[in-house]
């Protein structure tokens, strides 16, 4: 197993979605939404908390070994993980839009990252 990064470089592997006439309609829950889990992703990424991660992960999946749930923090927390601050990989997005055009059915050429995301609610949740 190869992680996607690794393969392709920049790829865009988790976002959170809304129509923009939702977004607009709900900006107060959309920029709170974003603070909380901007919040929760520095929490996560803060060494000062991996006890406490892996403990909670662990209480939600007791079936994983201690060795596993550490090595499933390290993927999160890591270099790798989650961005700092959930910052958007505009790249990653362009790759996903690249390989969505390649490969998936019924066939469809998605370009131009920018038609699918608007970050001044981000913006907003992070100043």
């Amino acid at each position: 197993m190869q992680y996607a990064r690794d393969v392709y470089g920049h790829y865009e592997e988790s976002v959170a979605v809304a129509r923009r006439a939702w977004a607009q309609a709900n900006e107060q829950k959309l920029v709170a939404y974003s603070k909380a889990y901007v919040s929760a992703v520095e929490w996560l990424r803060d060494p000062i908390n991996k006890d406490e991660a892996i403990s909670i992960l662990r209480k939600h999946f007791p079936e994983l070994s201690p060795e596993l749930a550490a090595a499933t923090y390290a993927n999160f927390s890591g270099p790798r993980g989650i961005a700092t601050k959930a910052q958007l990989d505009i790249a990653g997005i362009g790759k996903v839009l690249e390989l969505r055009s390649e490969y998936a059915r019924p066939k469809k050429t998605l370009t131009d990252p920018s038609r699918y995301y608007d970050l001044r609610y981000y913006e907003a949740a992070i100043r």
